[in-house]
């Protein structure tokens, strides 16, 4: 099973008058129907609120990091405007990019103890990946708002302080996605389930950076 590595943001609002929260759990249901025991990476969030974060959120301190040729964090999630800094913590060196619509990034290739940022301007999912080892993959979601939340092992959720109103509540896993509308009124909004079949999920590969297949090399790469 692939393993996350998750950075739990935390977001500062304006005290809105009569907010209430959104709260429910996230089931992966596999092959049977049978349910994963332990969600990891599930983000979920509210399509349609707009809100005004109550402070400025590039102070907040957003990483994906390059360690063991792996991305850590593998997934992250931001709202439009911030940046995500990717610091190189190998002892080789790696190219970060992206061709994601909207959001598209090369950072060149950088040493060890090196260190590049971008601003992610745009809404959508952003696919991160390293020109030179095809292994390497992350996932940026860049959301409108700053309400989402990651989901809990267990499966559960809460996104605090959302206005009363009718929304829609998207929930994002690399292996599928769903949505439902949700009405949040004064009391706010429990018990809500969301269910992502993951049976058919297959793991494609990816090109480089430049649209052609990644070339196989010898030696420390």
């Amino acid at each position: 099973m692939t393993r996350f590595v998750l950075s739990i943001a935390t977001v500062f609002f304006f005290p809105l008058e009569g907010s209430a929260q959104i709260s429910g759990s996230v089931a992966l249901v596999e092959k049977g129907g049978v349910v994963r025991k332990v969600v990891e990476g599930a983000l979920v969030y509210v399509d349609g609120v707009e809100a005004t974060p109550a402070r400025d959120l590039s102070a907040r301190k957003v990483t994906i990091s390059s360690r063991d040729k792996a991305f850590t964090p593998r997934v992250q999630a931001v709202t439009v405007g911030e940046s995500v800094t990717f610091p190189n913590l190998d002892d080789i060196m790696h190219n970060v990019f992206s061709l994601s619509k909207g959001n598209r990034f090369d950072l060149g290739l950088y040493k060890s103890g090196a260190k590049k940022d971008f601003v992610f301007e745009n809404p959508g999912l952003v696919r991160v990946y390293c020109n030179i080892h095809p292994h390497m993959s992350a996932f940026v979601q860049v959301l409108p708002n700053p309400y989402f939340t990651w989901v809990q092992p267990d499966g559960g959720f809460n996104i605090a302080r959302v206005p009363p109103g009718q929304y829609t509540l998207k929930v994002w896993h690399e292996e599928a996605q769903t949505s439902q509308p949700v009405v949040v009124s004064e009391g706010g909004a429990s018990g809500v389930l969301l269910k992502l079949d993951v049976s058919q999920y297959k793991k494609r590969s990816h090109l480089n950076k430049f649209g052609k297949p990644y070339k196989r090399k010898r030696g420390k790469y």
